[in-house]
């Protein structure tokens, strides 16, 4: 009940009744009571959400969120995350974002990355929102109806599957890393075998010619051009059979290839050895650079030689000093990408060797078939690319590569 108790006045200003007033408010309690549940209730539910939840008006401005905001927000540092992921969902949209706004349908499931920087780890999100709008309950819009539109977003943080997603994938390259070395190692092997048997095969192919323009050909002769012949169809027979034993090179489509992905992809694959090594890595790739046309594979391979030799040089020269700085830019229609580490070095004489087939610096114990470097040469050919090492880097060695944007290689040529 509400009660109301009013003194009444005579003339000269003395109480001489009191008005009282009953009136039965059992309805309107009961009312404002529910009211007062139902918001609590809406409130737990919306603050016990695992989800990440925030109501924008017209102007961006937070007018309610829950308690996984809160901590959100306090987790990235940030006074509103709700304006990030605006600006973050307008950039991955595009203009896919006014046209949902302004047809009403919203959106759902947009992922969406978040960069708190320091060396922290990218935080994933997949984000969902439906616009709506409301009638203004303000004191200025009581007699003139206003409606205002409002964001309602919902936010699930979804790094842990993004993470899990990200080791599948790098588990899958180090698979087809690891299958491409192999197949690399043989296509060495075997090519230095042929490389072996064609100088003593050249050498008799000679002897056999000499013979073969002599005019005094004796009994002798004719024997011994019988044998080297023999021997030349065997050498052909046995060259023709190592060839035919190599594996042939994996094709594979031609593409737009972002290469500071590429890089990143790369040094992830390397992350074991170079914590091993105590290898530092100074990583600072350009954040806008422009997409090259070519095989995505070819070019991973190519980087992940220049790594590991540049590592091999740290470990084989015992660089006090092991620091191995990748750095990418756009120079016109080029992506330049320099590699530098603080091994050795290369020797001016041997700056252009180093290209050649069959050719290493490495010692004995640790050889391959010095066919790294020219499998790199290879495939910055295709990509009618440069490659060089810098003369004027004292600290070790730096290897500066340029790729054309728009070229269209010609895989195999």
């Amino acid at each position: 009940a509400e009660l109301t108790i009013a003194p009444v006045l005579d003339a000269a200003g003395r109480t001489t009744h009191y008005l009282g007033m009953h009136r039965d408010v059992t309805e309107m309690h009961a009312l404002e009571h529910q009211v007062r549940n139902q918001k609590a209730v809406i409130e737990s539910v919306v603050n016990c959400a695992p989800v990440v939840v925030a109501l924008l008006d017209e102007t961006g401005r937070v007018v309610l969120d829950n308690l996984t905001y809160k901590t959100l927000a306090a987790d990235l540092g940030v006074q509103e995350p709700a304006a990030e992921f605006v600006v973050a969902l307008k950039e991955a949209m595009g203009a896919n974002f006014d046209r949902a706004r302004a047809t009403g349908t919203g959106f759902a499931r947009q992922e969406i990355s978040f960069d708190p920087g320091g060396g922290g780890p990218v935080r994933w999100f997949s984000c969902s929102g439906t616009w709506f709008r409301e009638s203004d309950g303000s004191a200025d819009n009581f007699f003139e109806a206003h409606e205002q539109t409002y964001l309602l977003l919902v936010a699930n943080e979804v790094t842990g599957l993004k993470q899990g997603q990200e080791e599948v994938r790098m588990n899958a390259l180090r698979a087809l890393m690891a299958e491409d070395e192999l197949v690399q190692g043989m296509r060495e092997t075997l090519a230095g075998a042929i490389f072996q048997l064609e100088g003593p095969y050249n050498m008799i192919r000679a002897a056999a010619g000499i013979l073969e323009r002599r005019a005094n050909s004796t009994v002798e002769n004719e024997a011994l051009l019988s044998v080297l012949q023999q021997a030349l169809a065997s050498g052909d027979q046995a060259i023709d059979a190592l060839r035919g034993c190599m594996p042939a090179p994996h094709m594979e489509p031609l593409g737009p290839v972002n290469v500071n992905q590429v890089l990143r992809e790369v040094l992830g694959l390397c992350t074991s050895r170079l914590l091993a090594a105590g290898i530092v890595v100074d990583w600072r790739p350009e954040p806008m650079l422009p997409p090259v046309l070519g095989y995505e594979n070819g070019l991973r391979g190519l980087f992940k030689q220049l790594v590991d030799n540049a590592m091999d040089a740290m470990d084989e020269g015992n660089s006090s000093v092991r620091d191995l700085r990748i750095r990418t830019a756009s120079e016109r229609e080029t992506v330049l990408v320099i590699i530098e580490d603080t091994g050795p070095g290369v020797s001016a004489a041997l700056r252009l060797k180093v290209f050649e087939p069959f050719f290493t610096t490495k010692r004995a114990a640790r050889r391959r078939a010095g066919m790294g470097l020219a499998m790199v040469q290879d495939v910055v050919n295709e990509h009618a690319g440069t490659i060089e090492i810098d003369p004027t880097y004292a600290d070790g060695c730096r290897f500066i590569i340029r790729i054309p944007v728009r070229h269209v290689p010609a895989q195999g040529q």
